[in-house]
């Protein structure tokens, strides 16, 4: 892993071999100001990932949650940058869990339905390292047309 961003309140680091971004956040995610450089700092980890990757967003330290918006646009710019799907881990709290998820929703139907929640890092890792069936199947040959 190295790291992409670091800042005070959060942290975006990148996966290589996996094509996935880590995406740490901590505290009370209330100050405009702590947050004003988020966007721009998804613009640049989205730029060292190719499309299809994956999100893994650790949660598990956010206080209040009370910039939905800012979410609601960092989702967007990262649909369009080709997220395949994201995984969000909370552990025991969830103080800031339904402002988060209300903005994951409301940032578009094409993402909330390439995302889901989990209480643990592991259960998020391992639904972000399914592979769809379609891709699972070995073809030997061509079929018959």
């Amino acid at each position: 892993m190295r790291t992409v961003v670091a800042r005070e309140g959060y942290r975006i680091t990148v996966d290589d071999s996996r094509n996935r971004l880590l995406f740490e956040v901590w505290g009370d995610v209330v100050d405009h100001g702590l947050f004003a450089t988020i966007l721009e700092d998804w613009r640049k980890a989205c730029s060292v990932v190719r499309p299809g990757f994956t999100l893994l967003a650790d949660y598990t330290q956010v206080g209040v949650f009370a910039l939905p918006q800012i979410w609601s646009e960092a989702q967007a710019l990262i649909v369009s940058a080709g997220v395949e799907k994201s995984a969000v881990f909370w552990g025991k709290r969830v103080l800031g869990r339904y402002a988060t998820e209300k903005a994951a929703q409301d940032a578009s139907t094409e993402y909330s339905m390439r995302r889901r929640s989990f209480e643990t890092r592991a259960e998020a890792e391992a639904w972000l390292d399914q592979r769809p069936v379609w891709m699972q199947t070995k073809r030997t040959s061509l079929p018959d047309l």
